[in-house]
């Protein structure tokens, strides 16, 4: 690689960095004083929603050197298609603060390492493609490692524990869904973002106003709004929502596969420190060792998966095309 490229690479993955370890903590942070999660998970939509539409609106304008949102995006049919995705995306962000509400960002770590197994299972029953059996076998140890994490978390909640463990299964789900959803809507991550954040909204504003959360959510925002700098935060939670988009989007544009789950598992392990440093998460000596195997595990199945799609696309280069054979056989 030259030294622009490498530049940019670095540039990607400090940003994912960045950004992914701000909004876990930030969020954080906001849960432990106001817990209403699925409130807060509205209003970051909404900041969201905002400025993509604001980013729209600059393309309708004729700025589209500065809009990655297409004047053209907003279409029925990319509504209609976008719609199951929509969905999962809604049950995944939804689960995830719920699940961070509840259980310590160390014991969320185990919870989201699950992502790999239910990756493996909906990719294998849906688009019919199973992993080889050493890629099964790590997978298999991130299953170990979580069961480890989970008989020996000090602070256990079962409500925490249930919603992470389905923040797994629909972030697993929802990566396959996107695969199929991209193509119909002209293969564009930004206008999949836009039509996420307006389905969230639709779909869990109802939600939040019959089951009476939202109307107590408002209530408790009046009492906070004295607190210094409450407000400013979740406004910086919703940006950093959409930064964390973004920062998949650049992993994916820079990034070799390899490289971004690399700098996942870097990531959790940076998390789970700060976590036990800065938090004060109690961990015992074989929970951390459980985590040590899911971070692991998680490594060495990307590892592995990346090296089996190495192999998969040089033998698929090397194989002579009916052209080339019909050649030589004329010859």
């Amino acid at each position: 690689m030259t030294k622009s490229t490498n530049l940019k690479v670095a540039g990607a993955v400090a940003f994912y960095f960045a950004v992914s370890l701000s909004i876990t903590f930030l969020n954080k942070h906001i849960l432990r004083g106001f817990s209403y999660p699925l409130s807060v998970t509205l209003f970051q939509q909404a900041v969201a929603l905002a400025v993509l539409l604001m980013l729209t609106t600059f393309g309708v304008l004729g700025f589209s050197k500065i809009s990655p949102v297409k004047p053209d995006a907003l279409r029925l049919p990319y509504l209609r298609a976008t719609l199951p995705l929509g969905i999962l995306h809604l049950l995944m962000v939804c689960s995830t603060n719920i699940s961070m509400a509840d259980v310590n960002l160390v014991f969320l770590q185990f919870l989201r390492a699950l992502v790999v197994p239910f990756s493996v299972l909906f990719s294998g029953f849906v688009l019919g493609t199973w992993p080889s059996q050493k890629a099964l076998m790590a997978a298999g140890s991130v299953v170990c490692g979580f069961f480890i994490g989970a008989l020996t978390e000090m602070e256990f909640s079962t409500r925490g524990f249930v919603s992470g463990v389905l923040s797994s299964m629909f972030c697993a789900a929802y990566s396959v869904q996107a695969k199929r959803t991209l193509p119909k809507i002209g293969g564009s991550s930004w206008v999949m973002l836009l039509y996420n954040c307006i389905w969230d909204i639709f779909l869990l504003a109802p939600w939040c106003i019959l089951s009476g959360e939202l109307a107590s959510a408002l209530e408790a925002s009046v009492a906070l709004r004295s607190t210094p700098m409450f407000t400013p935060l979740m406004f910086v939670s919703g940006l950093l929502g959409l930064g964390i988009n973004l920062a998949y989007f650049l992993q994916i544009q820079f990034c070799t596969p390899l490289t971004s789950h690399i700098s996942g598992s870097a990531k959790s392990a940076v998390q789970s420190i700060l976590s036990i440093m800065l938090d004060g998460v109690q961990s015992s000596p074989l929970n951390r060792a459980g985590l040590g195997v899911v971070v692991l595990g998680s490594w060495l199945y990307s590892w592995i998966r990346f090296k089996e799609s190495g192999a998969s696309n040089t033998a698929s280069k090397s194989k002579p095309t009916k052209k080339q054979t019909k050649s030589k056989t004329e010859k």
